[in-house]
């Protein structure tokens, strides 16, 4: 799960440097830029990336005691 949280926050500091980009550059009012905003910004992106949250901390957990328990692939 550390893998997956450090490709999701690599994911998210991507966009943002897209925006930053897309500003700079004169293209604040795009196609583009409003698909990267909606996504990194949206109220109803808010649920998924908390029920998101949610199941990466059930996985550690249930991964976690099935290492605890012995049944890692080590």
């Amino acid at each position: 799960m550390k893998n997956t949280k450090f490709i999701i926050e690599k994911q998210h500091a991507a966009l943002v440097d897209c925006i930053r980009f897309l500003d700079s550059h004169g293209h604040s009012d795009t196609e583009c830029r409003e698909t990267v905003d909606r996504i990194l910004n949206s109220r109803s992106f808010d649920k998924l990336e908390e029920e998101s949250d949610k199941e990466i901390k059930q996985a550690e957990a249930a991964f976690k005691i099935s290492r605890d328990i012995g049944f890692d692939d080590e």
